[in-house]
């Protein structure tokens, strides 16, 4: 599903117009990214949570010269998904 399918969806469910929910999308998944990118975990209850996550420095290959790179630790994005939610994707 695209975010305009979805926003079409939620606007069909909900009554609202296409541009009111498609307002309401954008600032959730804006408010998302700054929580993120800041530090902060975001909790949603019966969801899951969003978050920052520290990956480690790792030595890498170069495989077309046969030598070694050092791969920076960095903070990357994740999704955990709540258990009601990881229920739903057993049945």
């Amino acid at each position: 599903m695209t975010k305009a399918e979805l926003i079409g969806k939620i606007a069909e469910s909900t009554g609202f117009d296409h541009a009111t929910v498609s307002v309401v999308v954008e600032e959730f998944m804006s408010k998302t990214r700054e929580s993120v990118a800041s530090g902060s975990t975001l909790y949603l209850r019966g969801f899951g949570s969003f978050g920052p996550k520290l990956r480690r420095a790792t030595i890498g290959r170069n495989i077309t010269e046969g030598t070694t790179v050092p791969i920076p630790a960095r903070k990357i994005p994740f999704f955990k998904p709540s258990p009601a939610f990881s229920r739903l994707m057993q049945k």
